[in-house]
């Protein structure tokens, strides 16, 4: 069990490694929740040579609708926190409480959904995943340490207003498609390490014509839509075993996958063979998961 003196200057160290990374901890009682939970979840308690998943909700007073807080009078701080595996249950710190266990109404499977409650109440939630990578996530962007090195990712609703201006689309059911497959591919894809290219195209007339494919790939074995959760989930299942593009139509369904993008002249005398593809800028709007750097998780090379 951890002892006072050891929080103590492991709540320093962490505090140093991230301004050594330029990642600010919030100023007062939130900020000192938020480093307490951070050693909370990478020193978590090892049992049979394993480190269990754990969760901590960071907010000041926690909404009803998002969680339920399950009495434990007589608990102890360290036996609430046993019982958080950072999916169905957590943590709940409160600048005005102590430690309690709370049951999110919505299981945070994925970042998407971890996302999703920080952005509603504006609170900070940290976990720590089973390959011991642990994230913390904000309403507009994520922190994540994997192996005592921190660095910091984009949260992607933040990016598509980028998407939408460079690209000067307009709003509507395809800004809304360009919004749920950037979260596809970097709150899905990117934490799984699976690599492919997500092409939605702009130009109608260029989808019915083999333009810059080099292979055309294969309809999918079953209609898979953008707007389903259900059949993200099964999308990102079936990339994990193939590779090359995924072509959308306008409507969000996935026409064809395995597709192979010819490279620009510019990606050819720019990218190795291995790099990856480039092309139809302007034609096509290009998603592609981030790279996953560090061990976490299997990863696979962008095709």
């Amino acid at each position: 069990m951890m002892t006072a003196d050891q929080r103590a200057h492991r709540s320093a160290r962490i505090r140093q490694e991230l301004a050594d990374e330029g990642l600010t901890v919030p100023v007062g009682a939130l900020g000192d929740l938020l480093v307490d939970e951070l050693v909370s979840a990478r020193y978590v308690e090892v049992h049979e040579g394993i480190r269990p998943t754990y969760g901590a909700l960071i907010m000041d007073g926690l909404p009803a609708d998002h969680a339920v807080k399950v009495p434990y009078p007589e608990a102890t701080a360290n036996d609430i926190r046993a019982l958080a595996d950072g999916v169905l249950t957590f943590v709940s710190r409160d600048i005005s409480e102590p430690e309690s266990l709370a049951i999110v109404a919505l299981p945070m499977q994925d970042e998407v959904d971890a996302i999703s409650v920080a952005m509603s109440t504006q609170g900070v939630i940290v976990q720590r995943h089973d390959a011991g990578t642990i994230t913390v996530i904000y309403s507009e962007e994520i922190w994540v340490n994997e192996i005592f090195t921190w660095r910091r990712r984009p949260v992607a609703r933040q990016r598509a207003i980028e998407v939408k201006r460079t690209l000067s689309l307009p709003s509507g059911a395809l800004f809304a498609l360009v919004v749920d497959l950037l979260e596809f591919a970097v709150h899905q894809l990117s934490p799984e390490g699976i690599g492919t290219t997500l092409v939605i195209p702009i130009n109608l007339d260029h989808v019915s014509s083999t333009d810059g494919f080099s292979d055309v790939g294969v309809p999918p074995p079953f209609e898979l839509r953008a707007t389903s959760s259900t059949d993200l989930h099964l999308l990102r299942t079936f990339l994990r075993v193939v590779d090359g593009a995924c072509i959308f139509t306008i409507e969000g369904v996935v026409e064809r996958t395995q597709v192979k993008l010819d490279a620009s002249s510019r990606a050819q005398t720019t990218v190795s063979p291995e790099g990856g593809d480039e092309a139809l800028i302007g034609q096509m709007v290009l998603l592609r998961p981030p790279r996953v750097r560090g061990d976490c998780r299997k990863r696979r090379r962008a095709r």
